[in-house]
């Protein structure tokens, strides 16, 4: 993997230990360091290269209207990629407006929404309307049903781009009787139009993922359309469980093969833990390809899939946390584990930029 040496020593001081020594009081948690310290143009550039990403879904935003900046896209570290907001997302307040176009513009960090995989109308339609009316479902016409679908993701976009967002994250799993979930004759239209606006194929520089279940009624044509698939792969224990079984990476390589080689195909791919059930601890203990034993979320950022030839390991895509922000108070640190993940997936250099 190429990497611009020069960008990495001028900021990188920040992205493993150095955090910990950041003061805790809560006018300075927004920034984790004094500001002066930051190169944050090397930051965003560094951002913009070739590298394994630290993602993560982040809850209970509300852009610093609360007493702690928890709630804040600013409080997270800055070598924090990509993070998507899960919960109510698609009306933000002005506050959350201007959390998302700090952390965007100063520190180059990207920021979707996460939904679920939707059914007619869903997260849009006015309150008073029928979704099925509205946007012109048809039960009983299957071409009409594709007209309205591709009436509805264009919607669902505009709504993504006026809001500011940089893309957005499809969580991939059965919710609601009507859901897309599971019917490529649906889905496919779905991602087909959305990508017209997001994603790989739109060249507009905003981000389409799939997350959860990564092939379930996920056609292998729809590959060009995302940009990551990240997976869910919760508790596990060593390096085998994010490789084999259900929906892990050896399933999605085998679905998606024909867009690539594994190596290809593991640049899409992210691998997440649950924090929600592991704050604070770090996940389980995880058993790494070498023998060692590490808690599961340095696991997940350590771990890298074989590629095609067998016994060599190929970079991934990046790691990630569902509820990144249970690791902002920790025992060991704000954002302790966080930042052990961006050290495992890119260590730091021993340069310091302190004047």
């Amino acid at each position: 993997m190429k990497r611009n040496k020069i960008l990495i020593y001028t900021f990188f001081l920040l992205l493993g230990g150095a955090f910990n020594f950041c003061s805790n009081d809560i006018e300075n948690i927004g920034f984790q360091i004094p500001p002066k310290v930051v190169d944050y143009e090397a930051l965003r550039a560094y951002k913009a290269s070739d590298h394994q990403i630290l993602f993560g879904w982040f809850g209970g935003w509300d852009g610093g209207n609360s007493a702690s900046s928890v709630t804040m896209l600013m409080a997270l570290p800055d070598s924090v990629d990509l993070v998507s907001i899960w919960g109510s997302n698609l009306k933000l307040t002005e506050k959350q407006k201007q959390d998302m176009h700090d952390v965007q513009t100063i520190k180059g960090t990207k920021v979707m929404a996460t939904i679920f995989m939707p059914y007619i109308g869903r997260y849009i339609t006015p309150e008073s309307e029928d979704p099925k009316e509205y946007w012109g479902w048809d039960d009983t016409d299957y071409d009409i049903q594709v007209q309205s679908i591709q009436k509805y993701a264009k919607a669902l976009a505009d709504t993504i781009i006026k809001l500011g967002y940089d893309g957005m994250d499809i969580d991939n799993e059965g919710e609601g009787g009507n859901s897309f979930y599971g019917n490529p004759k649906y889905v496919t239209p779905f991602l087909t139009e959305l990508g017209k606006y997001l994603g790989p194929e739109s060249k507009s520089g905003k981000l389409l993922c799939i997350d959860g279940y990564l092939t379930v009624g996920i056609e292998e044509d729809m590959y060009p359309y995302i940009d990551y698939f990240i997976c869910q792969a919760y508790y596990a224990t060593s390096y085998f469980s994010l490789e084999s079984g259900g929906n892990r990476f050896d399933t999605y390589a085998a679905h998606f093969a024909k867009h690539g080689s594994r190596e290809e195909l593991a640049k899409k791919y992210i691998t997440t833990e649950d924090y929600e059930r592991y704050a604070g601890s770090g996940g389980p203990e995880f058993r790494t390809r070498s023998g060692e034993i590490v808690r599961g979320v340095v696991g997940h950022a350590g771990w890298n899939p074989i590629g095609s030839t067998m016994g060599e390991e190929t970079p991934k895509g990046g790691a990630g946390l569902y509820h990144i922000e249970y690791d902002y108070s920790d025992d060991k640190g704000v954002y302790y584990w966080v930042n052990q993940m961006i050290q495992t997936m890119n260590p730091a250099q021993p340069v310091s930029v302190l004047k």
